[in-house]
């Protein structure tokens, strides 16, 4: 019985250790990152807003272009496979 709750507590121990040691671990990531993030030089709100009209625009143009080759073959294969 008494070895048995040596065990406990000693398990117990080890257990409470781990987590503390996680916890500390996860404490120091978030404040250095926090630390990096400071560091960043970030965009001014008309680049980003210019950047997202150019993302955009450039999506669909890819979209158009890849909908017309669809096309193309599809009315090939229709037209001269089927």
């Amino acid at each position: 019985m008494i070895l048995g709750l040596i065990f406990c507590r000693t398990y117990v121990n080890i257990y409470a250790m781990n987590v503390s040691h996680i916890v500390s671990g996860i404490v120091q990531f978030l404040k250095e990152a926090r630390v990096e993030a400071k560091k960043v030089a970030w965009p001014s709100k008309k680049q980003v807003v210019r950047h997202t009209i150019t993302v955009i625009a450039l999506s669909l143009f890819v979209a158009i272009i890849l909908g017309a080759f669809d096309f193309v073959f599809a009315l090939f294969l229709e037209r001269f496979l089927l």
